[in-house]
């Protein structure tokens, strides 16, 4: 249970560095354009959210079902994992 717990902090860390490159990013293109719309596969961006929220969701007795009927999006990745985040 400790790798596990380990694996899931070293995900979360590479994660919160991704978000953080991807904010600075997008406030880049905010100052040059406006936002680009990308085709965004949203299985992988789901599964990423919801392991990064795994460990407290089972200290809560909480379980997660994923089921995705759309594959893709149309969205912007960055604003895309933020509202994913915050559900």
């Amino acid at each position: 249970e400790q790798k596990e717990v380990v694996s899931i902090l070293d995900s979360s860390s590479r994660n919160l560095q991704k978000l953080i490159e991807q904010l600075l990013d997008y406030n880049r293109k905010q100052a040059d354009s406006a936002v680009e719309l990308e085709n965004v596969e949203l299985a992988p961006l789901v599964e990423t959210v919801v392991s990064a929220h795994s460990l407290p969701a089972r200290a809560k007795m909480m379980h997660t079902d994923v089921d995705l009927k759309a594959t893709a999006c149309l969205a912007e990745p960055m604003l895309l994992m933020s509202v994913l985040d915050n559900l």
